[in-house]
């Protein structure tokens, strides 16, 4: 054989070589084929912050009190670098931000629970508020002035938010205040700012009695009526004609939801048997046992927090029980499926506002609140707070006294917000309610689009 000459077992052998190394190739360089999409969404997953160190927010709050604001923002910024998500350390690098720079700004007061049982719902509250802020600051504050956001602790406590009210009243330039959290505070504070005549803006809470407890007291929500006629109405559907409720015996919304849904129950034909649960109930053992007794088709929990309905879901499910569940529990709250685990799974909520959904504001206010905090989902409270906020500051625009400020926020038709439409000074009802169901730990929607109280 001469040296430039292939034998032919050779050329076989190289070819098949090069055959199996191209196939190769072509596998891992392949262009990915995307996954085929299910038939249902996943859903979103709950929301799931994490509270800063106190003693590092705190060293920064007293540098702050103490006007060493560089070194505050210094402080702060350490803290923002851990956890993005801290909407008061927002709220307070922004404060120290503007007085740093000297001249004149606009001092906002927001009652809120930063500790106690409430304080988790608060945290959601605070980032609507820093984003609303910065929203606000950057179209030119109040009359030009950037808005400087003053805090207050309530602790969870009627107590404390009274004495907040009392202090922050006695000063004349206070001419309008936004909170607190829930509607048995906001009902307590009503009295002092009527007769103050100063503007109480109650971002989310949704008792009706709100908007009927004196012309000075607003709150920024819808009341509980079309999401619970939309829970009802489901059941309905759903062929559910006797039903247990469980209701908060110290909750004013609470027993309103309960009424409100064996209204519309009886009204179909079905029954409903109310049992009480107190605010801390941990076991559920008497209200489990009744219920085993009674064999409901189905359980309406009449309770915002997610944790207690949780709790009541392990011991159902523990003790044999696959009644299904319906409730007004906030959407998106982690203590929901964090506590309840698989047994919440199937729960049936009913919501305004979901992140996947929405108007272009609404799309626009989550795509900023991902950018500011990170992943973390928004919960309808936040996008409550933020509109509360920027239709306060629309008024602050518009009128300076108190009663002219209150006249503006009483007579404004409607407000059209990242969370939907709304009104301040009357329960409008507006936004649309849609079910979603609680499937392996995440929040999905149902199909079928909104099932709000116009629905037959």
């Amino acid at each position: 054989m001469s040296r430039g000459r292939v034998g032919a077992p050779l050329v076989l052998l190289l070819a098949a070589t090069l055959a199996f190394a191209l196939v190769l190739m072509g596998t891992i360089f392949r262009p990915a084929v995307p996954p085929t999409p299910t038939t249902a969404p996943l859903g979103v997953a709950p929301y799931r912050p994490r509270i800063s160190a106190s003693a590092e927010v705190g060293k920064a709050r007293t540098l702050y009190e103490t006007g060493r604001y560089r070194e505050a923002i210094t402080a702060l910024d350490e803290v923002l670098k851990r956890v993005p998500e801290d909407g008061y350390a927002h709220v307070l690098r922004e404060n120290a931000t503007i007085r740093s720079r000297g001249g004149t700004y606009f001092t906002l007061p927001f009652v809120t629970s930063m500790s106690g049982v409430d304080q988790e719902e608060s945290l959601s509250d605070l980032q609507g508020i820093a984003l609303a802020q910065e929203a606000a600051n950057a179209r030119g504050g109040v009359r030009g002035n950037r808005i400087v956001v003053d805090c207050y602790d309530d602790r969870s406590d009627t107590a404390q938010c009274l004495r907040i009210a009392e202090s922050l009243l006695r000063d004349p330039k206070t001419v309008v205040v936004l909170g607190p959290l829930n509607s048995q505070r906001t009902l307590a504070l009503a009295p002092l700012f009527n007769a103050a005549r100063v503007s109480l803006v109650a971002p989310a809470v949704s008792s009706r009695k709100v908007w009927e407890a004196g012309p000075y007291v607003f709150s920024a929500s819808e009341s509980r009526v079309p999401r619970v006629q939309a829970l009802a109405r489901y059941a309905i559907r759903a062929g559910h004609r006797k039903i247990v409720a469980l209701k908060d015996t110290t909750s004013q919304v609470s027993h309103e939801m309960v009424d409100l849904f064996e209204q519309e129950i009886k009204a179909a034909g079905g029954t409903v048997a109310a049992l009480p649960f107190e605010r801390e109930e941990k076991y559920f053992a008497g209200q489990v046992a009744t219920i085993a007794e009674m064999k409901p088709d189905l359980i309406f929990f009449a309770d915002y927090r997610g944790a207690p309905l949780g709790r009541f879901a392990q011991r159902l499910r523990r003790e044999g029980l696959q009644t299904p569940i319906c409730a007004q529990s906030t959407c998106m709250e982690r203590h929901l499926v964090d506590v309840g685990g698989a047994a919440v799974n199937g729960v049936v909520l009913s919501e305004c506002f979901h992140p996947e959904l929405g108007s272009a504001l609404t799309r626009r206010y989550v795509a900023d609140f991902h950018k500011r905090f990170g992943d973390v989902t928004p919960t309808y409270p936040s996008a409550q707070n933020y509109d509360a906020f920027m239709a306060v500051v629309e008024g602050l625009n518009a009128a300076s006294e108190r009663a002219s400020l209150m006249a503006y926020l009483r007579g404004r038709a409607a407000f059209e917000g990242v969370s939907g439409r709304f009104a301040l000074g009357r329960c409008l009802d507006a936004r649309p309610v849609w079910l979603i169901e609680v499937s392996e730990g995440r929040y999905r929607l149902l199909p079928g689009g909104p099932a709000g109280a116009a629905e037959p």
